[in-house]
């Protein structure tokens, strides 16, 4: 059986000098209890009032301060394990791991593209036309390997990589942080 309630919700809007509908929206973000008695409903009005003066919730309830700081936080101790990381030698500069891929790809090229003649020089009873052979071969190959891409797991983690780069830094929707003037940002 449900409480009675021993006030309507326009006569409380009255008492606390608001409208019947604020009453209606504070119940339905549960900021009254709906069904609550007058000093219920004036006691937790109170302290959501206490809660959005100092700063620690928005009067919309969108906005936690304690959530955003912790956010924020968050973001901020991230941020500097990155940095230890790099510091310790334990992250690589994607541009250094890039050249060293290049590198890597073309020397193992230029290996396989010399094994045709390599393998001449060592039985000399091949004919031409078995090295040519080889070499359409190993063409082949490389040709093969170049339409070879990377997994695609592995290009959605670069591609985020890379856009999280150039975004703000968010959670959950929301923006981290405060805005960072182009000046304070050259500091």
């Amino acid at each position: 059986m449900a409480q009675r309630q021993d006030t309507t919700q326009e006569q409380f809007a009255r008492l606390v000098g608001i409208s019947q509908p604020e009453v209606s929206q504070l119940i339905r973000k549960g900021v009254l209890t709906r069904g609550g008695t007058t000093a219920q409903w004036h006691k937790e009005y109170l302290d959501n009032l206490r809660k959005v003066a100092a700063g620690w919730q928005s009067q919309t309830g969108l906005l936690d301060r304690i959530q955003e700081a912790a956010l924020l936080d968050r973001r901020k101790r991230e941020e500097l394990e990155i940095k230890l990381a790099e510091r310790k030698g334990e992250l690589l500069p994607v541009s250094a791991v890039v050249e060293a891929l290049n590198s890597l790809n073309a020397a193992v090229r230029s290996k396989l593209l010399a094994l045709p003649n390599r393998i001449r020089s060592n039985n000399p009873q091949m004919t031409p036309r078995q090295v040519q052979q080889l070499d359409e071969s190993v063409r082949e190959i490389l040709t093969e390997l170049s339409n070879v891409r990377l997994p695609p797991s592995f290009r959605e983690c670069a591609e985020r990589y890379f856009s999280d780069l150039h975004t703000a830094p968010q959670t959950k929707g929301k923006r981290v942080g405060r805005h960072v003037s182009d000046a304070q940002s050259r500091e």
